[in-house]
């Protein structure tokens, strides 16, 4: 049977430019990212000319926007990306550009300061959403928040910092108009494919217990109360390392205290099993989607979460990579 071809469009500051790249292209890595890091495209070229150096020279700053998968099928958009990077090498001559996904607008970036009290994660997410202009996308457990603060930091650092304390990654995805709230724990919507060994063409895998606690903890004693506060997680896995993860956190309530010591726990318990793999090319596996090994890889079999998946292309094929985090059963 035939392969089907990879294909990309690409355009550079609202001009398609795919023809033009053709006899160039060495190939195309979009990194898309779970966490409030950039996703990437690294475009890799041949300057067999000199024109590259010269009148064809990327203007840094300049906007690019992909478009990945196959001929004769919808190609799947990965979004708007800002030239960053640009660096040549030799011999043979060649030209690497990496662009990074849109910046962030001025109004995300401003560094601020200011108090939060009896609210919820939920609500406080929804607030800085508003602010800067975007919307929420996926669950968030009722996690009630009694205070939390803003020290100095713009919206976005804020927003990454306190979603991570609370147990969730957040990512800005559709150009900035969505953020992607994805807990450590995954979805819980289901596997978006289940693959047996024959499906890879190459993986590694890791499991570790050193750094993971059997419990956590949290405390905080409040002198106005004349309390401790305290909170406490234990770990999911039968496997781990007998010790307690100690913490101490200024919460005003023990519910407060609780979620922190759960998020600690689950950030982890996570980070216990991780697995790299390598398989034919697939646009649906994305950042912060879920993905189940068949029985045939025996103890390694079960559920995982994508926490990177990339996708390089090129004429000569196109493959996806995912970086994998083990979800307790």
């Amino acid at each position: 049977m035939e392969a089907i071809a990879p294909a990309f469009r690409l355009l550079y500051s609202g001009r398609d430019i795919t023809a033009d790249l053709a006899p160039w292209l060495l190939g195309i890595t979009y990194t898309d990212r779970m966490t409030g890091q950039s996703d990437e495209l690294d475009i890799s070229l041949m300057d067999y000319d000199g024109r590259w150096l010269d009148a064809w020279y990327p203007e840094k700053g300049a906007e690019i926007q992909y478009w990945f998968g196959y001929a004769q099928q919808d190609l799947t958009e990965a979004g708007k990306f800002i030239v960053d990077e640009v660096s040549f090498s030799a011999p043979p001559d060649t030209l690497q550009i990496r662009a990074l996904s849109v910046g962030l607008q001025r109004e995300v970036r401003t560094r601020i300061g200011k108090a939060y009290q009896n609210t919820s994660l939920r609500a406080l997410i929804d607030q800085v959403a508003r602010r800067i202009r975007a919307t929420v996308q996926g669950q968030v457990a009722a996690i009630p928040i009694a205070k939390a603060t803003q020290y100095g930091e713009s919206d976005w650092m804020f927003l990454v910092r306190i979603c991570r304390e609370y147990g969730y990654e957040v990512a800005l995805k559709d150009n900035n108009q969505t953020i992607a709230v994805t807990p450590f724990t995954g979805l819980k919507a289901g596997p978006i494919r289940t693959l047996t060994r024959s499906d890879v063409s190459a993986w590694s895998y890791r499991d570790k217990i050193t750094e993971v606690p059997a419990k956590t903890e949290t405390r905080h004693f409040d002198p106005r109360k004349k309390q401790l506060v305290k909170g406490e997680a234990t770990s999911t896995h039968r496997e781990h390392s007998d010790k307690t993860r100690k913490r101490i956190v200024k919460t005003p309530s023990p519910a407060q205290a609780k979620a922190i010591a759960q998020a600690e726990q689950d950030r982890h318990d996570i980070d216990k099993t991780s697995m790299e793999l390598t398989l034919p090319g697939d646009q649906t596996l994305a950042a912060g989607g879920e993905i189940r090994l068949a029985a045939d890889w025996k103890r390694l079999g079960g559920s995982y979460l994508i926490t990177e998946a990339r996708h390089p292309l090129s004429y000569s094929g196109y493959a996806t990579t995912l970086q994998l985090k083990r979800l307790a059963e």
